[in-house]
């Protein structure tokens, strides 16, 4: 006698069906390296406690955007989590206001930066097309950073922020177009050594400080942001771009976004009382601060000090700010050398690096820069 099977329930199938997606998704957790998992849970936390709807909070942790950088962009590190020991990448990066370098005022420098390093990658875009690629390249990643390239309210402002943005993602060598290069840059110190980030002391003026006009003069020794080399996310360009997103929306905050201070005949919306100036939001006073502080809370660093007894001023005849107690890296650190400083892989050049007009080019003299940045009063700029 035949029997009749009886139809399966339509919730014995839903739970049978779900019992096997269960089971696939422990698989593939199964098959999941430790650190991914980790790097899950923690972006989940971060989300929960941050979403991205709250982008108009004010301010933002830095805290919250650094773990999600490190998170995203880890520094150092293969897809599989372990270290990672490769050089600066062999690219070359400039953007201006310009919508392509020919026909530009600095096209002829642009030309010598190619012809100079022929293995080099050459990249050129439009202040406009660098800031639009980094909104479009965090938004889902790290939602604050997007939102502080819509709310800073100068496109210079977007622009130079968008230029630390490009160079943490991707690494190589960032120089402006109104700079002019002595020697090709295989033959600059370091580049075939293990270097993380690689600066240039910018301003190092006994006279600017002893006769201070503004806040930003009172910072003894600057670093420059007009040349800049670095590996893909190294953590000093992370602490930078947390320290420019904290300080917008802290403006946002306090109602000063639209007035900042600035060296320029141009920019006419100038509030001599505002939170903070251009070289603090954005420019060199603001690089100087993170990479002191960061050289500050290494435990134990490593410094390769070249210049032993050969600065240009005795550091006992130096005159500027006191310094504070207990800080090991200051002004006073990297006043007057001639020679560069290596701290971990950090490599400081000297002054004459890139401020050396003569023709004679000595060992450290790698380029000269013609100070020709649209924050200046015209009559202040270099000549080219």
């Amino acid at each position: 006698m035949e029997t009749k099977r009886k139809p399966k329930s339509i919730v014995s199938i839903f739970f049978g069906f779900s019992a096997v997606i269960l089971f696939l998704e422990f698989s593939f957790n199964l098959s999941k390296p430790q650190y991914e998992k980790d790097n899950e849970n923690e972006l989940q936390q971060l989300f929960f406690f941050n979403p991205k709807d709250s982008v108009g909070a004010n301010p933002y942790n830095p805290l919250t955007t650094n773990n999600r950088l490190s998170i995203y962009y880890p520094y150092n590190t293969t897809n599989t989590g372990s270290k990672l020991n490769r050089k600066i990448p062999k690219i070359i990066v400039q953007s201006s206001d310009d919508a392509t370098i020919e026909g530009s005022k600095y096209e002829l420098l642009s030309k010598k930066w190619i012809e100079m390093n022929p293995t080099y990658k050459y990249i050129y875009q439009s202040q406009d097309q660098l800031i639009e690629s980094m909104i479009d390249t965090f938004r889902d990643t790290v939602p604050e950073v997007t939102a502080t390239l819509q709310l800073l309210p100068d496109k210079r402002l977007r622009g130079q922020f968008a230029k630390y943005l490009f160079l943490y993602l991707n690494g190589g060598t960032l120089v402006d177009t109104d700079v002019f290069p002595r020697k090709p840059i295989d033959e600059w110190y370091g580049s075939n050594e293990d270097i993380g980030f690689v600066t240039t002391v910018d301003s190092d003026t006994i006279n600017v400080w002893k006769y201070a006009e503004t806040p930003d003069d009172l910072v003894r020794l600057k670093l420059g942001t007009f040349f800049m080399r670095s590996k893909p996310h190294h953590p000093i360009l992370r602490r930078m771009i947390c320290t420019i997103i904290y300080t917008t929306f802290e403006a946002r905050k306090i109602g000063k976004l639209n007035t900042f201070f600035a060296y320029s005949d141009s920019v006419m919306d100038v509030d001599h009382c505002a939170i903070t100036s251009v070289a603090s939001w954005v420019g060199n006073v603001m690089v100087t601060n993170v990479l002191f502080s960061y050289f500050n809370s290494l435990v134990n660093p490593t410094v390769t000090d070249f210049h032993i007894g050969k600065r240009l001023i005795s550091v006992h005849s130096s005159e500027g700010p006191r310094l504070n107690h207990g800080e090991g890296f200051n002004w006073l650190t990297f006043t007057s050398i001639k020679e560069p400083i290596l701290v971990d892989d950090i490599l400081v050049l000297p002054f004459v690096s890139f401020r050396k007009k003569a023709k004679a080019c000595e060992q450290y003299c790698y380029g000269t820069y013609l100070n020709g940045g649209s924050w200046k009063i015209s009559s202040l700029r270099g000549q080219y």
